[in-house]
C-alpha cells in the first residue's frame, strides 16, 4: 500500500478539486460581476493550497495572474517563473516581462522579450507585449513602433491593433494615425464587432452621443454573443452605455 502523498504524481491529483473549484469563482462570464473581485481573492486561497503538494499545472498556471490582479508583482513574477519552470511556454515569459515592469526591472523584461522576437520573428504576441512594456516606460514612440510590428505580424490581432490604436489616439496624439488603423481594420476584418470600440474610443469629449452610438452598434452585432468577444467585454459596454445615457439625458 502506497499513500497517495508519497508518491509525487498521485499527490499532484490532490490539487484537482481546488482547481476546480476556484476556476469557478474566477470566471469571469459567471455570476454576479460586482463580486468578481472578492471571488478572484478566493480562487488565489484554493490555488495556492493547490499548490501545496507540488507544482500542480492547474494551480500554477493561474497563480500568477491572480497575484497580479490583486496588485502583489513579487509573487506575480515568483510564480510566473516557477510555471515557466515547470511547463515552459512563452507566455509566461511574457507575463513576467509586465510584472517586472512593475517592479522597476523592465529592463530584464524586455531583455526576454527580444530573445523571443529574435527567435520568431513573425509572432505579433511577443511584439504587443513588448509595446505594453515600453509603454509603460513612457517611451511611446518605440511603443508604437513595437505594436506597429506585431500589427504587421498579424493584422487579425486585437490586442495590436487596439494598442496600435490607442498608441497613436492618446498618447502620440496622432488621430488621422488611429483612423487608419481603424480602416485597416474594416477592410481585414469587416465582420469583427470590435471596430466599433474603435469607433468609439474616437470620439473626444463633446462627442458623447456619436460614442454611445457606436457602442450600441457594437451591443447590436453582439447581440448573440460571436466567438472572439468576451460576455464581460459585452457587459462592460452596456455598463458605459447606461452611463452616456444618463449623462445626455436620454
Amino acid at each position: 500500500y502506497t499513500h497517495v502523498r508519497d508518491t509525487p504524481l498521485l499527490a499532484l491529483l490532490q490539487a484537482q478539486p481546488y482547481c476546480y473549484s476556484a476556476e469557478m469563482l474566477t470566471c469571469r462570464d459567471c455570476g454576479n460581476a460586482s463580486s468578481l473581485q472578492k471571488r478572484q481573492a478566493e480562487a488565489l486561497r484554493l490555488f495556492l493550497k493547490g499548490v501545496d503538494s507540488g507544482p500542480a499545472e492547474c494551480a500554477l498556471r493561474q497563480i500568477g495572474g491572480l497575484e497580479e490582479l490583486q496588485g502583489n508583482q513579487v509573487m506575480t513574477v515568483r510564480f510566473l517563473s516557477q510555471a515557466y519552470r515547470f511547463f515552459g511556454g512563452e507566455y509566461y515569459v511574457e507575463r513576467r516581462a509586465l510584472a517586472l515592469q512593475g517592479l522597476g526591472k523592465g529592463g530584464w523584461g524586455l531583455e526576454e522579450l527580444d530573445r523571443i522576437a529574435a527567435r520568431k520573428p513573425q509572432d505579433a504576441e511577443v511584439r504587443t507585449y513588448r509595446g505594453w512594456v515600453l509603454e509603460a516606460q513612457h517611451r511611446y514612440d518605440e511603443a508604437q513602433q513595437a505594436f506597429a510590428a506585431a500589427h504587421v505580424a498579424d493584422p487579425h490581432n486585437w490586442d495590436a491593433t487596439r494598442s496600435l490604436f490607442n498608441a497613436y489616439s492618446e498618447e502620440l496624439h496622432q488621430p488621422e494615425k488611429a483612423r487608419e488603423v481603424m480602416e485597416e481594420m474594416r477592410r481585414v476584418a469587416p465582420d469583427d464587432p470590435r471596430i466599433w470600440l474603435l469607433e468609439a474610443a474616437s470620439h473626444k469629449k463633446g462627442e458623447e452621443a456619436q460614442c454611445r452610438d457606436a457602442l450600441k452598434k457594437f451591443l447590436e452585432l453582439t447581440a448573440g454573443k460571436p466567438a472572439g468577444v468576451a460576455p464581460w467585454e459585452i457587459d462592460r459596454v452596456r455598463r458605459r452605455v447606461a452611463e452616456l445615457d444618463k449623462l445626455l439625458g436620454t
